[in-house]
């Protein structure tokens, strides 16, 4: 990517309920398995901050995340940065029928 205002957007399509989706984008457990191992605490509730370090070879990534949208279950925004790294995000899940 060449800016900072550059937008990604990734369509999963999956035959599974909206529910089942929405648990594992907001349960802890759920969220261990398919996403990050190393996230300790998560609820979608707005304002809710969460870090936790993830490793890459030699590397560790400081991931720092604070929900600023929850709409069940509907969408969830996440505000993300990387401890030590200039720049951040926000990642936005949609999740439709």
């Amino acid at each position: 990517m060449q800016s900072s205002n550059d937008t990604v957007i990734v369509e999963a399509i999956t035959k599974v309920p909206v529910q089942s989706v929405w648990r594992a984008l907001t349960n802890v457990g759920d969220l261990r398995q398919w996403m990050f191992d190393e996230i300790n605490a998560f609820e979608p509730e707005i304002g809710f901050e969460t870090s936790f370090s993830v490793s890459s070879g030699s590397n560790f990534f400081l991931h720092q995340w604070r929900v600023i949208d929850v709409m069940p279950p509907k969408k969830l925004a996440i505000h993300w940065t990387y401890g030590g790294y200039a720049g951040d995000s926000t990642v936005i899940f949609e999740v439709f029928d």
